[in-house]
């Protein structure tokens, strides 16, 4: 072994021994743990949770690390176990080309699998002490292990989430895919959110913009059944009350019903015999209160 080596060794070692630890880190098995983490930061996760149940004395507890430092004979986290969360990394266009609706996606209530250690992990990172305040495990089970839906809860709760730096991150097995689109999510979801507005006002100026114009209302024009005239007023027109509604233009109803009142009529049939009559008001709208109209009025 070189002397740099040794010399590094010595000096870790020495290191453990004059740093006192104080008895906050040492009253129960979660700070025996969190020290031992932070010391054998290498070590199998399982493997440090056993001492820590094991270790009983402040003396012990010492005399473990000093060893483990000086042999480094433990069980260590194999390459492939050791997962850098930031390994998933992506634009926010290539992110939406995967998961179109990210909203839906991570709000359903189904249960996540393969998320139990490492979720604990995430949310230990994210959230500083969160172990100190409630039951991360009875947290993640009363969500379903929904991350997306735990850290919206936390943030509502005002726990202060940590700066997005999980480089450092260790996951104790290797995570889905799946797993790291969520936590991709989470740390950006303000930066998806806003992409999403903007994406849909864009669409929708786009769309305003192409849309093509509104072509001018055309008036239905009218035909009278005598003299063919066009008429563009429906109130210039008089109608039958047969089946077919047959139109006249006012100039036609008013000389049919002026020579009517000549031959001693009192009724008006459809100018075209299709067996209706033009109403009486009709005709009474059309001829001035004159001798025509009182004569119909005495007959009647």
């Amino acid at each position: 072994m070189s002397l740099n080596r040794l010399s590094m060794r010595h000096k870790e070692k020495e290191n453990v021994k004059t740093n006192p630890i104080s008895r906050s880190q040492f009253d129960d098995v979660e700070s025996k743990l969190s020290l031992l983490s932070i010391v054998l930061s290498d070590a199998q996760p399982e493997y440090l949770m056993k001492q820590s149940q094991r270790i009983s004395s402040q003396e012990e507890l010492l005399t473990f690390i000093s060893q483990s430092l000086e042999s480094h004979n433990y069980p260590k986290l194999e390459l492939e176990d050791t997962k850098i969360m930031e390994q998933f990394e992506c634009t926010v266009e290539e992110f939406l080309m995967g998961i179109p609706d990210p909203v839906k996606e991570f709000s359903d209530s189904y249960i996540r699998t393969g998320y139990e250690e490492n979720a604990e992990i995430y949310l230990k990172s994210r959230y500083q002490n969160l172990a100190l305040c409630m039951d991360i495990k009875e947290l993640l089970m009363t969500h379903k292990y929904n991350l997306t839906n735990v850290c919206q809860q936390l943030d509502s709760l005002g726990m202060k989430a940590n700066p997005y730096n999980l480089d450092l991150v260790q996951l104790h097995h290797s995570p889905s895919v799946f797993f790291h689109q969520e936590v991709w999510y989470i740390e950006h979801k303000e930066e998806v959110l806003n992409f999403l507005k903007s994406a849909i006002e864009a669409a929708r100026v786009e769309a305003e913009l192409n849309r093509p114009p509104t072509p001018p209302s055309v008036e239905e024009i009218f035909e009278c059944e005598i003299c063919r005239n066009d008429i563009e007023d429906y109130a210039e027109l008089g109608t039958c009350d047969g089946p077919a509604g047959h139109l006249f233009c006012n100039d036609c109803v008013r000389r049919s019903a002026e020579i009517k009142f000549a031959e001693g009529g009192i009724t008006f049939p459809c100018l075209i015999n299709c067996g209706g009559y033009i109403p009486l008001q009709i005709i009474k709208d059309l001829l001035e209160r004159g001798a025509s109209w009182n004569v119909c009025l005495i007959k009647r």
